[in-house]
């Protein structure tokens, strides 16, 4: 879907006819912006179900990725950062002692120059919170996103 800004106060989601058998959807609003697709067919219901939870799938993730913070700074959580988080915190001590020193410089987030923003973990009980904060923020997201799936409003969409 693109984001098209319409001036929208509220929230406007709807279907409408364009002509020569053309199909605007338009999601979302309330911040000034619609999200919209176009069709150029009359689209079945399991289709516009199919946009819609998609684009909400994209938008949950897009905020997993890039809306985090920790000690009030972005942080990125790119598959592989979630994964490398979730592997850290559930290593065994002996992993640790093997694998982990302290204090460890660790990779949060790139500067817009695309350099390393890097935070000191100065034990395993830091790098375990850091794991958590970001196991918490994926977690709140996706029930976020579960939620505005479960809270659309179907019947604005019959043609």
């Amino acid at each position: 879907m693109e984001k098209y800004f319409c001036g929208a106060t509220e929230r406007d989601d709807k279907i409408m006819f364009v002509g020569s058998n053309q199909y605007d959807l338009f999601y979302g609003g309330g911040d000034g912006y619609l999200w919209r697709e176009h069709f150029f067919h009359r689209p079945t219901m399991s289709e516009i179900k199919k946009v819609i939870r998609d684009h909400i799938d994209a938008m949950t993730e897009e905020k997993i990725v890039e809306g985090g913070t920790y000690e009030d700074q972005p942080i990125w959580l790119g598959k592989d950062t979630q994964m490398n988080l979730l592997h850290y915190a559930n290593m065994s001590e002996e992993e640790r002692e093997l694998y982990l020193t302290f204090p460890m410089e660790y990779k949060i987030n790139e500067d817009e120059n695309g350099d390393a923003v890097n935070i000191t973990l100065d034990s395993y009980e830091d790098l375990k919170a850091l794991a958590s904060a970001a196991s918490c923020w994926v977690v709140q997201c996706i029930a976020e996103g579960r939620a505005e799936k479960e809270n659309v409003d179907w019947s604005k969409f019959q043609l």
